[in-house]
């Protein structure tokens, strides 16, 4: 295994992707801050906010749920993609380094990735509010570290994603186009599921005199064992709420994000050891 971890961190620091992650995070904390500043306060960009408070660190944690996975897939793609489209993995598979291990260690190396550019970029929303702001009151409260925790797990759940597309798919820019294609599907799904879920049991109608009333039962209303489906879908995917700033329970969100990345986890230990690469 040490073998094979070496070999995935020399890959690493050799390409020169350690330093872009550190300087891609850096870039997409100042943006992400600068813009959900502009979002939440109504302010010109770039100019200097009067007060900053842990709303505004949550609204940018939830901005970056909509950046990092893009920024993640690329970098799967750079990482393992370029390994396997090159057929560098065979020669280490011919030095006897098994399958599996190739995969675990790529999969830590990338999840090690996925978690410093979240740190960096956290770090760098957190120093805009301290040092750019005139005045914040930045409070590491156990809301601001849950939803913290969240971005880390959704991130992660992303990367075993796009690790498993580019192992199984064995081109890297196909892997990439089904990598992309997740983010929007999981929106998009969450958009649909939401006004699913918003249609009302009844509704009046009235008579053309408008002089009578009465209820209607709505034909699109979801119920039963299916509105539970529908809700437990809705209230764990990370795309609600994003301008909110009641708080709410993080609980099923990191639940969904744990069980995506423990099923992808094993779909891709249990592939790869059957995988071929031509």
């Amino acid at each position: 295994m040490s073998r094979a971890l070496r070999s995935a961190f020399f890959r690493l620091f050799r390409t020169g992707l350690w330093l872009k992650t550190i300087i891609f995070s850096v870039l997409v904390g100042l943006v992400v801050a600068n813009f959900m500043y502009g979002q939440i306060y109504v302010s010109y960009i770039f100019s200097r906010p009067r007060f900053i408070d842990n709303l505004f660190v949550i609204q940018c944690l939830y901005g970056l749920l909509y950046v990092m996975p893009f920024a993640i897939a690329i970098f799967c793609m750079m990482f393992t993609g370029t390994d396997i489209a090159y057929r560098a993995i065979n020669n280490k598979i011919s030095t006897g380094i098994s399958r599996f291990r190739l995969y675990f260690a790529d999969l830590m190396v990338s999840l090690l990735n996925s978690l410093i550019s979240c740190v960096i970029a956290v770090a760098t929303i957190i120093a805009f509010a301290k040092l750019w702001a005139i005045k914040s009151d930045i409070r590491f409260d156990s809301y601001l570290i849950s939803c913290f925790i969240k971005v880390i797990l959704v991130c992660f759940a992303f990367t075993s994603l796009y690790i498993l597309a580019q192992f199984f798919c064995s081109n890297k820019f196909l892997a990439l186009v089904i990598s992309l294609m997740l983010i929007p599907c999981a929106m998009t799904t969450t958009m649909l599921i939401g006004t699913e879920l918003n249609e009302p049991y009844r509704y009046v109608v009235g008579a053309e005199d408008g002089e009578s009333y009465w209820w209607e039962y709505n034909p699109h209303y979801v119920g039963g064992t299916r509105r539970k489906i529908y809700t437990f879908l809705y209230e764990s995917s990370p795309y609600v709420d994003f301008y909110t700033s009641d708080r709410k329970d993080q609980a099923n969100e990191i639940m969904a994000a744990g069980m995506v990345f423990v099923i992808s986890t094993a779909a891709g230990f249990a592939s790869i050891r059957k995988k071929e690469f031509p």
